[in-house]
Parts: structure tokens; C-alpha cells; sequence
């Protein structure tokens, strides 16, 4: 897969991405449900956009560059979304666990991890 600039972590291209999906998570206020006549009736809090993210071997210097950037509380992320058809600029993201395995070369397996936003999107 040819790399495309769809990801940047705090201003750093992530390269390799084998997979780059977008879930457009909702988040429903506590007064969301259905009333006795069976219709829904709900309060959207707001939409959080989480990247699911896979990336193939990283050599030994793109995985320092990736957890100098990956092992803070906050990350500025730069992404494509589809939806605008433009980059959301600078995000406020944190990354989930994620495990790394070093291969007999030195080099790092492919892995995958998530994108988190702290706030809900703004259009």
C-alpha cells in the first residue's frame, strides 16, 4: 500500500499504514430511549471520531519516533476525514494500549492501535 499523508502525530507523517478506518462514535445523553408510544427520542452529546489504526514493520528509528509521540497523555492529531473532504487539523487525541514485538532483524512487527479524541468534534 503506497503511503498516503492521512495521519500526522503531532506533526510527525505516520508511515506504513496498512489500515486507517474511521468510527464515528456517538454519545448519548442518560435521557436517550424510547418513550411508551415506542418512539425514540434521544439528546446527542456529540460525536468522537476514533482512528483504528495499522501500521506495517517499523524500523528501529521510525518506533522511537512513534513512542516519543505515543507515550503522552495528549497528542495533536492531523487526519483526513471523508466527510469534509479535508484534513481536521490539530485534535486533541490519546492513544489506548498497544503492544510492540521486536523481529530477529531489529526491526518491529507490524502492529495496530486506536485513536481517542478528548472532545467531541466540531464541524
Amino acid at each position: 500500500m503506497a503511503q498516503k499523508q492521512l495521519l500526522y502525530i503531532d506533526g510527525w507523517l505516520v508511515p506504513k499504514l496498512t489500515k486507517y478506518e474511521v468510527a464515528y462514535n456517538r454519545l448519548w445523553a442518560d435521557d436517550s430511549g424510547r418513550d411508551m408510544a415506542g418512539n425514540n427520542k434521544a439528546t446527542l452529546i456529540g460525536i468522537y471520531p476514533k482512528l483504528q489504526i495499522e501500521v506495517g514493520s517499523f524500523t528501529k528509528s521510525e518506533m522511537s519516533e512513534f513512542l516519543k509521540r505515543a507515550n503522552k497523555a495528549e497528542l495533536s492529531v492531523t487526519w483526513y476525514d471523508a466527510e469534509g473532504m479535508k484534513k481536521r487539523e490539530n485534535i486533541s487525541y490519546y492513544i489506548n494500549d498497544f503492544t510492540i514485538s521486536l523481529k530477529g532483524n531489529g526491526n518491529y512487527k507490524p502492529f495496530s492501535f486506536n485513536l481517542i479524541p478528548n472532545k467531541k468534534r466540531v464541524l
